[in-house]
This record gives C-alpha cells, sequence and structure tokens, in this order.
C-alpha cells in the first residue's frame, strides 16, 4: 500500500538521469555515457531487489559529480 522512501527517491533519480542524459548525449564523451547507463543499470536492478542498502548506494555513487560523467561544458 505504502512504498517506502527509498524506493520513491531511487525511481525519482532513475527519471531524472536518464532525462538528463538524453538532453546532454550530444555533449558526452562515449565512455561517460556508458558508465552513467551501467550505474543506473545497477540502480534498477537494487530497486527491483528493494535492497535498502544497495538502493542508498547507488544512489549516492550516481549523485557524485565525479560518479556521474554529466557536468557538461560551460
Amino acid at each position: 500500500m505504502f512504498t517506502p522512501g527509498y524506493i520513491k527517491h531511487g525511481r525519482l533519480l532513475l527519471r531524472h538521469a536518464e532525462k538528463l542524459l538524453r538532453y546532454r548525449k550530444d555533449l558526452l564523451k562515449e565512455d561517460a555515457g556508458g558508465e552513467v547507463k551501467a550505474q543506473l543499470e545497477k540502480l534498477r536492478k537494487a530497486l527491483k531487489s528493494r535492497d535498502e542498502k544497495a538502493v542508498k548506494a547507488e544512489s549516492e555513487q550516481l549523485h557524485a559529480p565525479e560518479g556521474r560523467g554529466l557536468a557538461g561544458k560551460r
């Protein structure tokens, strides 16, 4: 009936990261896009297994600016 907060946060993070990846596809290097996609897949698997520790760990890794590769050029 009620969805835990870490699941909601993880789903929202997935949605926004995929959106950002689509927006910046032309600015990203191939390897950076692949790394982000791999991190998104890990988060998706953690959400599917409903493992709170794994979801939080993958979310933190995706949030980290050096782990994202989505910073873009200014």
